[in-house]
């Protein structure tokens, strides 16, 4: 899935495979489920990034949110922490999910 505006939200659901989304000023929110060799990309400069997995979902996440938080509501093992980026592998690692915002907070939380 390709994504890509320049003002705007871009919400995609049910992604599994490879999501390339970005947004120059909005919101960038994916639901899914990561597959094992899937690569999710995920950009923003003005604008919060939401992901949305279920419980049983296993991916490396790397995510950097140069000025906002980065909030995990889902289990994640921590590999690399800092102020404003992070790197964790969920479940049994997998896929590559990787978040970037300039102004903005980043969260991966579970599907409802």
């Amino acid at each position: 899935v390709e994504a890509i505006t320049t003002s705007g939200s871009v919400e995609v659901a049910g992604a599994g495979n490879d999501v390339n989304a970005s947004s120059v000023s909005g919101r960038v929110s994916v639901e899914g489920n990561p597959s094992s060799n899937s690569y999710w990309n995920l950009k923003t400069t003005s604008g919060s990034v939401e992901v949305a997995v279920p419980p049983s979902a296993n991916f490396h996440l790397s995510a950097q949110a140069v000025s906002g938080q980065i909030n995990a509501g889902i289990p994640i093992v921590i590999e690399d922490q800092d102020k404003h980026s992070l790197r964790a592998r969920v479940g049994n690692a997998g896929g590559r999910v990787e978040i970037h915002t300039i102004s903005g907070g980043i969260r991966v939380q579970p599907t409802s």
